[in-house]
């Protein structure tokens, strides 16, 4: 464009929405987004824009062949992990790639691709509607009209008394999708954004923990990260309108708790705040849920509340999960300006002391959260990500309950591993 002196609209366009969709972070695409506003309007033909479109649909085929074949190779490595990163990456350079759609378990409907449990309700005369959940489509003019037909007692009513009917925790919303089970005693309308961040994150959150679900799985795990696993049970979730309720029905065990998993079924308690859903309690608590049900066993407190640490503050940039290392988690990042501002943090060695027990709820629990979270970042980040691997072994085995010394999954001792966590985050500059 800047050869020719001329940078057509459409295309200047295309490489915008481009620009800022492949970058990690949005700061990262600020220089290019400049490149490209520089580009000289100019005056060009019609078969000059045309070539820039051609040449540059013809850039996103080539970089869309080339991810694929590296999704063979990830998945012929048994790395499905990768491969689904992959994926979720093409997806943001060509939304209609067909191979990476059916193989994330998605079938295109009209002009929308839709998981298996959206075809099914689709076939049923229902589609998802963001402000009321699942809507007979030929009734729309009803629910705009301020009536819902209620799927769990089967008849309409005015929205206004429905909402004020399942306000009582003996009878809540009962709302489902693909993979959850929510009982809401919230509006309908927070009652729905809940139930769409939980079947969200439920579908992105195994690949962050990847080989933790991948080893030994027989390719149960790799369905898993991929979202095709059949759903053989839903998760069960509650979700309370106010704190009070939330402590009187739920019943945490603490008293500080804005949420917390129960094992043993029961699923997640959480409970909105001001009339909004906290997105980092329902994706700490998920994640527990996530790693709990789908596992044999329950992890020391330091694995498992870093796990659920570091995915609580993720966010969804082109509906893709990023966890924004390192300004995220935030815990994290306040761990790391903490040592740096000589401020006493908990060091590696006293990390690893908290086991089932009661000792994480005592104390400075705050400093605790920080501590676990901080070392789960470590093993994950460390010189290129070189503990990864072995970290989630750790994790894995912790939670089917055949779990070895930690040192053993490392080859270093306690003393090494403590050293090494200090100086990463008192020394290293975090990418």
């Amino acid at each position: 464009m800047r050869a020719q002196g001329y940078g057509p609209p459409s295309a200047r366009d295309r490489l915008r929405d481009l620009a800022r969709r492949l970058m990690a972070e949005p700061a990262e695409a600020v220089p290019l987004l400049r490149e490209i506003d520089a580009l000289p309007a100019g005056e060009g033909t019609s078969a000059l824009s045309r070539e820039f479109e051609d040449r540059l649909a013809e850039l996103v085929r080539d970089l869309a062949d080339r991810l694929l074949a590296a999704v063979d190779k990830c998945l012929a490595a048994n790395e499905p992990g990768l491969a689904f990163d992959l994926f979720q990456y093409l997806l943001k350079i060509d939304p209609e790639n067909a191979r990476a759609r059916k193989s994330l378990g998605q079938v295109r409907i009209r002009d929308r691709w839709l998981r298996p449990y959206e075809v099914q309700q689709f076939k049923n005369g229902f589609v998802w509607d963001p402000r009321w959940g699942w809507v007979v489509e030929r009734e729309r003019a009803r629910y705009e009209a301020g009536e819902y037909f209620d799927l769990e007692a089967r008849r309409w009513a005015s929205l206004d008394a429905l909402d004020r009917e399942h306000s009582d925790p003996a009878n809540p919303w009962r709302l489902k999708s693909e993979h959850f089970d929510l009982a809401s005693t919230a509006g309908l309308e927070l009652s729905v954004k809940v139930l769409a961040r939980l079947e969200a994150f439920f579908l992105q959150a195994f690949g962050e923990y990847d080989l933790f679900f991948a080893r030994g799985s027989s390719g149960t795990g790799a369905k898993l990260i991929f979202g095709v696993a059949p759903v053989e049970k839903r998760l069960a979730v509650t979700f309370y309108r106010d704190a009070r309720q939330f402590k009187e029905h739920a019943k945490p065990p603490t008293e500080w708790a804005a949420g917390f998993y129960s094992g043993g079924g029961r699923g997640s308690f959480f409970h909105a705040f001001e009339g909004k859903m906290s997105v980092g309690v329902l994706q700490h608590e998920l994640t527990h849920q996530i790693l709990g049900e789908f596992s044999a066993g329950r992890a020391p407190s330091w694995l498992s509340e870093g796990a659920a640490v570091w995915l609580e503050d993720a966010e969804f940039r082109d509906g893709v999960l990023a966890v924004g290392w390192p300004a995220r988690p935030r815990r994290v990042a306040e761990y790391r300006a903490n040592l740096r501002a000589g401020k006493k943090e908990h060091p590696f060695r006293e990390v690893i002391r908290f086991g089932n027990g009661r000792g994480w709820d005592e104390g400075d629990v705050s400093a605790n959260y920080r501590g676990a979270g901080a070392a789960v970042a470590f093993f994950l980040h460390f010189d290129g990500g070189r503990y990864r691997g072995d970290f989630i072994d750790l994790l894995r085995d912790s939670y089917q309950g055949v779990a070895r010394p930690v040192e053993d999954y490392f080859g270093l001792s306690i003393d090494s591993l403590d050293f090494l966590m200090d100086r990463f985050y008192r020394e290293c500059i975090l990418r």
